[in-house]
């Protein structure tokens, strides 16, 4: 019986020596989307299922069999996998919703830059600041207008306005 137990307890040690840490799941590539936005992804062969890591954060609404629409919800951070028929891994991506919008203000007139667009549009994810987002068009900040009234006697007026 002593042997038994022995032999019992080093089975239970040797099990956790070689027992392996998880190892963390990372994407292929990945892409950004801001809230509300809604981007189209395609995949090489058939994909049967897209899971998410987490609730909340993104909505993927199948289209056909190789293409699926990602519904941005909330600013964070997740992983997808797609999974084909018979339940084998396709594709794993990650995706980034922005939190904000950034405008970088005092740029000044430039060949990029209008007058009245003195700011760039700068979007920032869960992994940084700095890309300037094309997709949004940089507004003025502000509108200046000059409106000349001439009067009973003939003489030119004009008044300036500046709107913020």
């Amino acid at each position: 019986m002593k042997r038994f137990a022995i032999v019992a307890a080093l089975a239970l040690l040797a099990g956790a020596v070689f027992a392996q840490p998880p190892v963390e799941v990372t994407p292929d590539d990945s892409i950004e989307l801001q809230p509300g936005e809604i981007k189209v992804v395609e995949f090489d062969q058939p994909v049967a299922d897209v899971k998410i890591a987490g609730e909340g954060l993104v909505k993927v609404v199948p289209m056909t069999d190789r293409t699926y629409a990602v519904q941005a919800l909330n600013p964070g951070s997740t992983v997808a996998i797609a999974y084909g028929p018979g339940g084998k891994e396709v594709h794993r991506f990650g995706i980034g919703v922005a939190g904000h919008l950034v405008k970088i203000y005092g740029q000044g007139p430039t060949p990029a830059l209008k007058t009245g667009d003195e700011y760039n549009s700068y979007i920032c994810s869960p992994r940084g600041c700095g890309r300037v987002n094309t997709d949004i068009t940089s507004g003025p900040s502000a509108a200046i207008i000059s409106d000349t009234k001439t009067d009973k006697d003939g003489n030119a007026h004009t008044v300036t306005r500046e709107y913020r």
